[in-house]
């Protein structure tokens, strides 16, 4: 009796051992899915059923989506053209105060109040307009991520439904989230239904035209 206690007790001792390596062993690192029908398919086959949660990537989406590049490209050229313009008034103010030091010697009193004042007056116009112009880029910037994040909700909403997910968070090195699996990245799905979506909309749109 005392052997078979023994001998049971080392058959215990292997079991758990082998339990304890099973459950403790390091898995193999799952691959990124890199096109989108990799990753419907993987959403296909159910995997992404244990954890129902996805995410995406921001920054690789807005590089890859088409009409987020066009409006950015937009916005920025609109950008450039402002500050090409307030460089140019600002350059000619600092040249009419270079001119008026010039003349100051040669003006009275008066003249000179009056010259400083009309430059003042330019000062102040100069720097409305430049609020003015950076208050309607802010707005337009405003505008853009609107319409981005309007798009992008009727996008995750359907895959969302579509793949029974819970969540589908954001991801990226400013986000809340410390690390995740690469295979639960969407973004490459995403990104393919906004550029279909933005396809259409300009089929449809071409369409309506006389």
């Amino acid at each position: 009796m005392k052997v078979f206690n023994t001998v049971l007790s080392i058959l215990l001792i292997i079991a758990v051992a082998f339990l304890f390596w099973k459950v403790y062993e390091t898995p193999a690192e799952p691959e990124k899915p890199s096109a989108s029908a990799e990753v419907e398919q993987r959403l296909k086959d159910g995997g992404f059923r244990a954890a129902h949660i996805a995410y995406v990537n921001p920054d690789s989406l807005t590089k890859n989506y088409e009409y987020h590049k066009k409006l950015s490209a937009e916005l920025q050229e609109k950008v450039k053209r402002v500050e090409a313009d307030l460089a140019s008034r600002s350059k000619v103010l600092e040249e009419n105060f270079s001119i008026l030091q010039q003349r100051a010697e040669s003006m009275n009193q008066q003249e000179l109040q009056e010259a400083q004042m009309d430059l003042e007056r330019t000062r102040q116009t100069l720097i409305r307009y430049r609020d003015e112009k950076t208050n309607q880029l802010a707005l337009q910037e405003q505008e853009l991520y609107k319409k981005m994040k309007d798009d992008m909700d009727t996008v995750l909403n359907k895959i969302k439904q579509e793949y029974q997910l819970d969540y589908i968070l954001s991801y990226d090195p400013t986000s809340i989230m410390l690390s995740a699996n690469e295979e639960f990245d969407i973004t490459p799905l995403v990104v393919e239904r906004l550029n279909r979506k933005h396809r259409q909309q300009k089929e449809e749109a071409s369409t309506k035209q006389p």
